[in-house]
């Protein structure tokens, strides 16, 4: 029996036409943050206070960051992080532009994350409901995916079944966010298409926050009888992100 285990869905595989082929995705119904771990190490027996591992951790996520921005090859634990540059230079003298390129992380799985994989166990529960799946989410003005959000300005958002149809408030687009569960709904929806979504993101403060979408949507002409939602499973930054720990009185 394998140590560790997950719950996964399957989904309509979206990049071909045979029919009953599926593409699996984890279940993620939690997030796991530095003072979580900082409380399981505590369990396991460490002498030292919760909130200095909590510093400590935090900390370490500081100086790992600064070395990627630095052009470092981080490697810890769970693998090797490297910075990328996306977008295309004109030119062998054109110059790095944030305006057409943006930089992003490369990551490989080291090696005890590998080694847990040999014990890990993935339990297939379901077909998905087939309701709206978000796939990507481009940011219009840093062109990051999956990773930024720029308030008042506009951000594609793909995937199947999203388009918003309803007329209950609970449909629409939301954004959730992550530390007080705060609720912001996005008022203007510019392209509103089954695979693609435009909208204008609000003026959300600092913070990280999950996309929420629920609509009436069915393919066909019927809508479904309860809006259906889904979450994106990860979460956008706006801003610096906020968050932070402050140093414990004591190391």
């Amino acid at each position: 029996m394998a140590d560790y285990s997950f719950n996964a869905e399957l989904y309509d595989n979206p990049l071909t036409e045979k029919a009953g082929d599926f593409i699996a995705r984890a279940v993620v119904n939690s997030t796991t943050r530095n003072a979580d771990i900082a409380r399981r190490i505590k369990e396991r027996g460490s002498e030292l206070e919760e909130k200095t591992i909590t510093y400590v951790l935090d900390t370490a996520d500081e100086m790992k960051a600064a070395a990627v921005a630095r052009g470092e090859s981080v490697v810890d634990g769970m693998g090797q992080y490297l910075v990328n540059i996306t977008g295309t230079f004109e030119s062998a003298t054109a110059k790095f532009n944030p305006a057409i390129h943006s930089l992003g992380v490369s990551y490989n799985p080291g090696k005890v994350l590998r080694e847990l994989f040999t014990k890990t166990t993935v339990n297939v529960v379901n077909v998905a409901t087939t309701g709206p799946v978000i796939g990507k989410v481009t940011d219009s003005k840093s062109k990051t995916v999956n990773d930024k959000l720029t308030p008042n300005q506009p951000c594609v958002i793909n995937g199947s079944n999203l388009k918003i149809v309803g007329d209950e408030a609970t449909v629409g687009v939301f954004f959730i966010k992550d530390d007080d569960k705060a609720i912001t709904p996005c008022s203007l929806i510019v392209h509103n298409n089954p695979s693609e979504l435009t909208v204008m993101i609000p003026a959300l403060a600092d913070g990280l926050y999950r996309m929420r979408i629920v609509t009436n949507f069915a393919t066909g002409s019927k809508q479904t009888k309860e809006p259906r939602s889904t979450d994106f499973h990860i979460l956008l930054t706006v801003g610096t992100g906020g968050g932070g720990s402050e140093s414990p009185d004591e190391i």
